[in-house]
């Protein structure tokens, strides 16, 4: 008996997902601000303190971004919990080996809609030796 086709359901993606996903599309740093609460705070891969402030955090994602300007990334998978989002990416750029691809994890907070904290995770050895950097 031939078995009944299974229906994949995609889950809807809150505000801040969408939001997530049309930055890392064509991210610009000037548009940050105004998502950002003036405390946020932001913890990136191989730094031993995190980003304190809406400017400290601007600045580390267009240091990011001067470094692979065509770094763009996908949502893989995604879940909101309450205040709380998960983000599964996938990150495509070129380094001084050429294009590369990695994967990551942000798991951001969201508070009177605004980015309080963001928790963002990634091998940073393995997307440095991809990209050559």
């Amino acid at each position: 008996m031939p078995q009944a086709a299974t229906k994949v359901t995609r889950r809807p993606r809150s505000p801040m997902v969408e939001g997530f996903a049309r930055f890392w599309a064509n991210p610009s740093p000037a548009v940050l601000p105004p998502l950002l609460a003036e405390d946020v705070v932001g913890h990136f891969p191989g730094e031993a303190e995190p980003v304190r402030g809406r400017d400290a955090y601007v600045r580390k994602i267009a240091r990011f971004l001067e470094m692979f300007p065509d770094l763009r990334l996908e949502v893989a998978d995604h879940a909101t919990n309450g205040g709380h989002h998960f983000i599964r990416w996938i990150a495509r750029a070129t380094g001084v080996n050429g294009p590369f691809e990695f994967t990551g994890v942000d798991r951001i907070e969201v508070r009177d809609g605004l980015v309080t904290e963001n928790y963002v995770v990634f091998d940073s050895a393995r997307m440095q030796q991809l990209s050559g950097m």
